[in-house]
């Protein structure tokens, strides 16, 4: 009976000694369930199984033994500042949490950590929270982020701005209605006012929401004059697509144009949309259901551009992924009206609430055993102690600094000619401000710019931003007009130079013609019929009116040695036989022509030579009264 009551004995101290050491830990959780935006980036639906896969590998690895109870309780703020920081003082105050995962906006988190900070409650946030305000541990004492700031961002994009010496940039911010892209815009001014003062800001723009064109026509108005380089941050995809097609259609396609897109979501050129076979398309490939058919268009300007963007080692499996969708239905949340039949993704920033739960249990276990439970418990900024190391999250590797300072690894990315997605430049971060800087296996110039013919692109073009600097060169500018120019012109001259040798050889000819008009060819010159009619008679007059009879009958005439009688054409001629040779000269040719043209009453009429014939004959009028000659004789 004694051991009876001495073994209850030892059994009751030893049961009180370990619900002595147990603890029961409460635990609180601010989500977004809104459509739209808001669910894509952080909706509850789609990120909160990964708070139960966090608590699996905790109990796992059993970081916290002695957690034997856990109370879990969640709110929705939706990124309402006011609701934030009522649902922060609630959870802290009423519901007694001593730790909240939330809220996922960065004015949200502002709000909150006033309300909660003095309730000794920790915020470990996760989502759209990289605003650099969170660097400010004296404001926000309370605030772990597992998601790196925008200065660092910064820092990475201007290092690689000055890297390849260009120096005047513009900037071009399409924000959402969470307005990211507003604060990175202006962290990335202080980090370049502060520490890259020899880059200049030459012109920038805030878009409206979602960008129009008008916003990228002025944004070029403004930035053509002054510069070539691009820096952007666009809240959607598909407003990153419409800016490749915008520069494509309105020909900002040459080399000088560098496109530098910032980004923290550990995506790179993918978007978080998915194709039939559940994997991540590019992000310039139409899936949004456009069907505009112009992904060559889209991706011939995404090979003119680099995405700076957070470094990931692992992929998520599509089984991993579809447990963890499911696990929303289960402990802790047991939501019943969660549909996720349909679903076939987590939300973009869901990794980063798996990283948040699994760091605050690392940060936990770390300094339990340094400082024990009770002392923790009484001061949670005991937690940073843990800080100055690195743990394994999800996907990646995350480090922090002795402030607990989310420090991580940006890369530089681009599209190679083949459409492969290449990492060129690493920045791995030792402090927010503080890298060490590696080139990648292709991260060469070699590779990094072979798309802009493998040269760097110049910060002011060799012909200045107006184009007018150097002489045009209009055959390599105009190269098919030039040759259609000179084609037309060659035709021209050849016209031009045909055509005045045809004047040239038809005036000469025609110049011939009139000094050769006197010739008679041989063969014109016939003898006449003999019919024994009398071809002419007629009587003649001479000074005292003496008459006489001088008819003649022309067949009866006789050829002499010197002389033929002949007819040309219908004419009677004679024709006189010459005993030299003819040579033809120019003034020979004019002086026959001139006595060819001499038509006088009172001068015999001169029909021209016979030069083709044996002997060259002069062809006169056969003149019907005879001549002086015979008169007088």
């Amino acid at each position: 009976m004694r051991f009876s009551f001495f073994v209850i004995f030892i059994f009751l101290v030893l049961y009180s000694i370990k619900k002595t050491n147990e603890r029961e830990l409460k635990i609180g959780f601010l989500f977004n369930n809104l459509s739209g935006y808001y669910d894509d980036k952080i909706g509850f639906t789609r990120s909160a199984g990964m708070v139960t896969m966090a608590f699996k590998r905790i109990q796992d690895e059993q970081l916290l033994p002695n957690i034997t109870n856990l109370t879990i309780n969640y709110e929705f703020d939706n990124c309402n500042e006011s609701k934030s920081s009522a649902l922060g003082y609630n959870l802290s105050y009423i519901d007694k949490v001593h730790v909240i995962f939330g809220p996922s906006c960065t004015e949200s988190v502002k709000r909150a950590s006033y309300s909660t900070q003095l309730y000794n409650t920790q915020l470990f946030i996760w989502g759209i929270v990289s605003s650099s305000s969170m660097l400010n541990h004296k404001k926000y004492p309370n605030v772990y982020s597992v998601v790196s700031t925008y200065y660092s961002l910064s820092y990475a994009a201007l290092d690689f701005i000055m890297s390849n010496n260009w120096t005047n940039i513009a900037f071009i911010s399409a924000p959402s209605d969470e307005r990211r892209c507003n604060r990175r815009f202006t962290d990335f001014q202080t980090i370049m006012d502060n520490y890259y003062p020899s880059v200049n800001l030459r012109s920038s723009l805030i878009t409206s929401t979602p960008p129009r064109k008008t916003d990228f026509d002025y944004f070029f108005v403004l930035t053509k004059p002054f510069s070539r380089i691009i820096v952007s941050c666009f809240e959607m995809d598909v407003w990153k697509r419409d800016f490749l097609l915008y520069m494509y259609d309105n020909n900002f396609t040459n080399n000088e144009w560098v496109h530098i897109n910032l980004e923290i979501r550990r995506l790179g050129f993918l978007s978080n949309n998915y194709d039939e076979n559940t994997e991540k398309q590019f992000f310039y490939n139409d899936v949004y259901g456009l069907n505009d058919n112009r992904d060559d268009d889209a991706f011939k300007m995404a090979k003119r551009m680099f995405i700076i963007d957070v470094r990931y080692t692992r992929k998520l499996s599509l089984e991993f992924k579809k447990q963890t969708l499911n696990q929303v239905k289960d402990w802790p949340f047991y939501c019943s009206d969660c549909v996720i039949d349909n679903t076939t993704h987590l939300s973009l920033y869901s990794s980063y609430l798996y990283d948040a739960v699994y760091v605050w249990a690392n940060l936990l276990n770390i300094s339990m055993q340094k400082y024990g439970e009770e002392a923790v418990f009484n001061n949670f900024s005991l937690l940073k102690i843990g800080c100055n190391k690195s743990i394994e999250g999800i996907i990646g590797t995350i480090r922090f600094d002795s402030e607990c300072n989310r420090i991580t690894t940006f890369q530089v990315k681009g599209i190679n000619r083949f459409g492969e997605e290449v990492t060129h430049v690493n920045y791995t971060f030792d402090g927010v401000l503080s890298f060490k800087r590696s080139m990648s296996d292709v991260g060469s110039n070699n590779t990094m710019f072979e798309n802009w013919d493998y040269n760097i692109p110049l910060n002011r073009p060799l012909c200045g931003y107006s184009g007018k600097r150097c002489s045009i060169n209009f055959f390599k500018e105009y190269r098919e007009l030039a040759i259609i120019i000179i084609v037309v012109t060659i035709i021209v001259i050849i016209i031009s130079i045909l055509s005045t040798i045809y004047v040239v050889i038809r005036y000469r000819r025609k110049a011939l013609e009139e000094l050769s008009q006197w010739k008679i060819p041989n063969d014109k010159l016939t003898k006449p019929e003999n019919n024994e009619s009398q071809i002419n008679q007629s009587s003649y007059s001479f000074h005292s009116g003496r008459t006489s009879k001088s008819s003649k009958n022309f067949t009866t005439k006789v050829d002499s040695n010197r002389y033929m009688y002949v007819v040309h054409e219908t004419d009677l001629v004679v024709a006189e036989k010459h005993t030299v040779m003819y040579f033809e000269n120019k003034e020979d040719l004019k002086e026959l022509s001139e006595l060819f043209l001499s038509n006088h009453p009172n001068i015999n009429k001169f029909f021209g030579m016979s030069v083709d014939g044996n002997v060259p004959l002069s062809v006169w009028r056969y003149c019907k009264r005879g001549s002086i000659y015979v008169c007088l004789y």
